[in-house]
């Protein structure tokens, strides 16, 4: 397992990337929250995969409403190519590998403190956009079972051009129930989040 390496210099570099590159690529960002959070919690955060941008709206997402300590589990070959990750708080998973264990016993030390935000795309690789079976692998259970003390949100992002040249992206978050099947709950979730997003459509 590649262990996070969290660096100052790195973090404050990739939130002045992010605030220009959000300002160019999109003409509003909204983010939309479900149910109250309770901010003395750590949080496990869980999304839909299908984008370039996913990582960067839920880290985006950390910044704009809870302020917490970023960690994400990346794919380790995916981390080794692209170690600058290490820097602002990833940490690789390899499926089918006794290194699993460790990646499981990090997560929940870190779920362990407070004021930990910890990123988890359960499909494990990209999907479409128009692909809303969600079948999650196992890890999700396996951190959440022995994350005694933390919050389990979802979030799903969608985006429309309508008239404009930049689309606008809506962020739609809330918490799950970590003793109902998660699997289902998301898949729930997210089309409630999808009919809402078409409500608050921008023509």
């Amino acid at each position: 397992m590649i262990p996070p390496k969290k660096i100052k210099f790195y973090v404050w570099l990739l939130n002045m990337f992010l605030d220009y590159k959000f300002k160019k690529c999109f003409s509003n960002v909204s983010y939309f929250l479900e149910s109250n959070i309770d901010t003395q919690k750590s949080i496990l955060i869980i999304g839909n995969h299908t984008t370039w941008w996913d990582g960067f709206i839920a880290w985006q997402l950390n910044r704009k409403l809870f302020n917490k300590q970023f960690y994400v589990i990346m794919l380790e070959d995916t981390l080794q190519k692209l170690p600058f990750f290490q820097k602002i708080g990833a940490f690789s998973i390899q499926p089918k590998s006794k290194s699993i264990v460790k990646t499981l016993q990090t997560s929940v030390e870190l779920l362990n403190k407070n004021d930990t935000y910890l990123l988890f795309f359960p499909q494990g690789k990209l999907h479409s956009i128009y692909d809303s079976s969600f079948i999650f692998n196992k890890g999700i259970e396996k951190i959440v079972s022995k994350s005694t003390d933390t919050q389990l949100l979802a979030y799903a992002s969608f985006w429309d051009f309508a008239g404009n040249e930049k689309p606008y992206l809506n962020v739609y978050i809330q918490s799950l129930n970590t003793n109902v099947d998660i699997q289902q709950q998301y898949k729930l979730f997210y089309e409630n989040a999808k009919q809402k997003h078409i409500l608050n459509f921008k023509s």
